[in-house]
């Protein structure tokens, strides 16, 4: 998002406007953003946030270091609207205030809470409409996740909208059962050269542009930074980019963390992978056989917006396939 204008996302903001109008005329519902690092779900979360007016907005962020302790996301995002527990029925709000660790009691059950949770959103929502919004999904801890869910599934009649921001493949812990998902990909080239020409204005080559684009598979975030670590004479086309491209290191940091989540033998076909460079599946697996390791044992690490060239002897990570991250993330945990 640039000058508060999303490029290329507006069937996205038609989506989650769909859910807040429900939500005003009391049909609550939920949303999940999935994507893969910088593709753009914080920015809609804030579209969603800006949208949302007259609502009482209720916001929350996973955060790593906290994601072993019970509670602590839905305490982030429930602190607003505590004083309403004194609205609800007394074992609803010794519930909730005994989870939150905000009176001395014994950990309820997980379904307590859950119920407790759902009771105080309904409640807070019959004074105003509420959003509630929570991003980096995939690092909240496991018990705010359950509780929040639950409540997601059951806010069909009241005036409450879910929206939730998950990074791609990795919200082991948050059960989507029976909620829309919403998936974002890579920008296409016309929303992709918008974004370029905010930052870079008219000195930006158009062959320039096409393969910051091409080799960045639209990635907004992965684009910008591309784009700003440029010279002028890059820019302009007088001097050859360098190659791989270069990421932000927020960035690249994500793609290393996920790599060193993965068993040894998928590291090193990774790291095999991002040598290869040019995305040649063959080559890969005879490098792989070479070192006596399996050609596929786990899911593929996605670093594009899609798994591009699946079964026609290209890799997620080739050129043109949105490999921004894959590359220098694997050279650089090695």
């Amino acid at each position: 998002m640039i000058g508060g204008v999303l490029h290329g996302r507006e069937k996205e903001q038609a989506v989650v406007e769909r859910l807040l109008d429900s939500a005003r005329s009391g049909a609550g519902g939920v949303l999940v953003l999935r994507g893969q690092p910088g593709i753009g779900k914080s920015a809609l979360l804030e579209h969603a946030a800006a949208a949302a007016a007259d609502f009482r907005v209720l916001r929350a962020t996973g955060v790593e270091a906290e994601s072993g302790l019970a509670y602590a996301a839905l305490h982030q995002l429930l602190h607003p609207v505590l004083d309403v527990t004194a609205r609800l029925a007394v074992a609803q709000a010794d519930t909730l205030r005994a989870a939150l660790g905000l009176q001395p009691a014994d950990v309820p059950g997980r379904f307590l809470v859950a119920v407790a949770v759902l009771a105080l959103l309904s409640e807070a929502a019959r004074e105003q409409p509420v959003l509630c919004v929570l991003d980096d999904a995939q690092l909240a801890d496991r018990a705010s996740m359950e509780a929040l869910a639950f409540a997601a599934r059951r806010v069909q009649c009241d005036p409450v909208a879910v929206l939730v921001a998950a990074r791609d493949l990795e919200g082991r812990d948050f059960d989507t059962a029976e909620m829309r998902e919403l998936r974002l990909s890579g920008l296409g080239p016309g929303p992709a050269a918008a974004v370029l020409a905010e930052r870079c204005g008219a000195g930006l080559a158009s062959s320039v542009r096409d393969c910051l684009v091409r080799s960045t598979g639209g990635n907004p975030l992965a684009l910008l930074e591309a784009a700003s670590a440029l010279t002028s004479r890059q820019h302009a086309g007088r001097d050859p980019l360098p190659d791989p491209l270069p990421l932000a290191r927020g960035l690249e940091q994500l793609f290393a963390d996920r790599i060193r989540q993965r068993p040894p033998e998928a590291q090193l076909l990774l790291l095999l992978a991002a040598a290869e460079g040019a995305g040649h599946l063959g080559v890969v697996r005879r490098a792989a056989s070479l070192r006596s390791v399996p050609g596929r044992p786990h899911p593929p690490l996605r670093a594009g917006p899609a798994p591009a060239g699946e079964g026609s002897g290209a890799l997620p990570g080739g050129r043109g396939s949105g490999s921004a991250g894959l590359r220098p993330g694997c050279h650089g945990d090695r």
